[in-house]
């Protein structure tokens, strides 16, 4: 089910104009596979009405360390709501759970 695997990253005062994110695996116990491994990215006014993003794949292979995974956008986008939908892992379907140490987000 997909709304297992969503996060929100929301602030609640102005719209916010951002660049990009990264996402810090977790490498929990020693394990990469449950690392995101492609994201649906979805910003808006309103946490009802989201406009997609875009979807995010990470080339680089599964992580060995706690390397962040760079996600720039074309262009900036001004948001209040961001919402980050797993789409999957590093697991090749062995686990729908996905894990993360840390999103930040960059103006």
């Amino acid at each position: 089910d997909r709304r297992q695997r969503q996060m929100c990253i929301r602030d609640r005062h102005e719209p916010q104009e951002i660049i990009g994110l990264s996402i810090t695996p977790a490498g929990y116990w020693g394990a990469w596979n449950l690392d995101y491994s492609k994201v649906e990215l979805l910003g808006g006014d309103e946490p009802d009405n989201l406009t997609r993003i875009g979807i995010a794949t990470c080339t680089t292979g599964m992580p060995s360390d706690h390397t962040p995974w760079e996600i720039a956008f074309y262009s900036p986008i001004k948001v209040r709501y961001l919402t980050v939908h797993v789409l999957d892992n590093f697991s090749n379907g062995g686990s729908i759970n996905a894990l993360c140490a840390e999103i930040r987000l960059y103006r």
